[in-house]
């Protein structure tokens, strides 16, 4: 079964926090969330591109909850929360759950508010293990070491959302 991994990053270190099994209980959960609630499908357009980005980018067309549009922006590749704004991402991947109880998010919570985070520190997720981790420590066998990501192709979700939360 595949699993949703969530991480600790940062320049000089990379950390695997925990998983939650079944990674449907992740990010397509609330893929098919958004797109029952708001566009009145029966579930995630698996084959409609336009539809796809219309509910990844649900937040141009419906009302989400703020919740809502954090949990479904964690779901999108290469985004990264500081540590600065894990209480707010807390806050709403719990708050999603009460609603969405056959969602992973209050497990998610729970790994994430567990965690001992620097500072410098950034959340991130590999949303299945059916693929690699974008931001994982890759190792140099020449110079006998391991390389970090420099985390140039990551997003910050709370930043990118300031218009929207």
């Amino acid at each position: 079964m595949t699993c949703t991994e969530i991480y600790s990053v940062g320049k000089n270190h990379c950390e695997k926090l925990g998983e939650v099994s079944n990674s449907w209980r992740g990010a397509m959960y609330v893929w098919n969330q958004i797109a029952k609630k708001y566009f009145n499908l029966d579930y995630f357009p698996y084959f409609d591109k336009d539809l796809q980005r219309k509910i990844w980018n649900a937040g141009d067309y419906h009302t989400l909850t703020a919740p809502e549009l954090i949990v479904l922006a964690s779901t999108m590749d290469n985004v990264t929360v500081k540590a600065t704004d894990v209480p707010r991402l807390i806050e709403a991947l719990e708050a999603y759950s009460l609603d969405n109880q056959n969602s992973s998010t209050d497990e998610q919570a729970a790994i994430i508010k567990a965690a001992e985070l620097s500072p410098d520190h950034h959340i991130a997720w590999c949303q299945s293990t059916l693929g690699p981790f974008k931001f994982d420590k890759k190792y140099d066998e020449d110079n006998n070491k391991y390389v970090y990501s420099d985390l140039s192709e990551a997003w910050d979700l709370f930043e990118q959302m300031v218009h929207y939360i």
